[in-house]
């Protein structure tokens, strides 16, 4: 006998189960992870997903892992939850460390946030856009401070105009890492994806008469349209957009996807 197909919650929950065994917080992924399962779980405020969301960020909002990167106070996730009116404990632990991260942040000439690891030769990476962007601006907007809103929309569409390459539409996922002011050769799917990701949230987040809000909508179009003219065959995005050769990659596929839907539902 068949067995009977799963509800999309339980595959969601299967998932996001599996995600805690392989790539929990602070890391990267383990961030995007949770951002993901918050967005979804806030959808029906379906409250046993929410506590779901809840148990990896107790250790890190009681201090545990505290530190100056988004990581640390459970990145995007944690302040989206925060502003959702679903985390009320984490307030003052979360801008505390928020405080602390721009703080310590190392910069390039830009004002950019640079790589963790920078040694002074200021590497930009495309992908940061997603950590650093959504954490400021629902940490700003739960804490009232427009100067963080301000902060994430710097962070992401100085990135965009630092490593937009105008004969693609698209972005290298970084700068600086081989040679000053060399870009990396790869237009990289996910890298291209969480950019865009970034620049969703921006738009579903700020109200539309933002001075900047405009400009936000301009370089999600430049952007979107760039990634729909490199779709694959299979209708999945590859490895590096602009060569089919390198393999479909399902990460970098799904953000776009999420991020084209999202626009068509909003009416961008």
């Amino acid at each position: 006998m068949p067995s009977s197909p799963l509800a999309f919650r339980d595959l969601v929950l299967q998932y996001w189960q599996r995600c805690q065994e392989q790539v929990a917080l602070p890391s990267p992924a383990g961030q995007l992870a949770l951002y993901g399962m918050a967005h979804y779980a806030l959808l029906p405020r379906d409250a046993g997903l929410l506590l779901e969301c809840r148990r990896p960020l107790l250790p890190l909002l009681r201090g545990d892992k505290a530190g100056a990167t988004p990581g640390a106070m459970g990145g995007a996730g944690a302040a989206l939850m925060l502003w959702r009116g679903e985390l009320p404990e984490a307030s003052l632990s979360l801008r505390q460390q928020v405080e602390l991260m721009l703080d310590q942040a190392k910069r390039d000439r830009y004002q950019l946030i640079c790589d963790p690891t920078d040694d002074g030769s200021e590497r930009i990476v495309l992908d940061n856009c997603a950590s650093y962007s959504p954490l400021l601006l629902f940490a700003g907007l739960a804490c009232g401070i427009t100067e963080w809103v301000d902060e994430a929309i710097h962070q992401t569409l100085g990135r965009l105009h630092l490593l937009h390459n105008s004969g693609t539409g698209l972005c290298h996922q970084g700068v600086n890492f081989y040679a000053p002011g060399r870009l990396t050769g790869d237009y990289w799917s996910r890298s291209n994806g969480l950019a865009l990701l970034a620049l969703t949230d921006l738009l579903a987040a700020l109200p539309d008469d933002h001075l900047r809000y405009d400009d936000c909508e301009c370089a999600w179009f430049e952007l979107a349209l760039a990634c729909l003219q490199y779709q694959g065959p299979s209708d999945l995005w590859h490895l590096d957009l602009t060569d089919h050769r390198t393999p479909p990659e399902s990460s970098g596929s799904g953000l776009i996807l999420y991020c084209l839907g999202t626009g068509l539902l909003r009416d961008w």
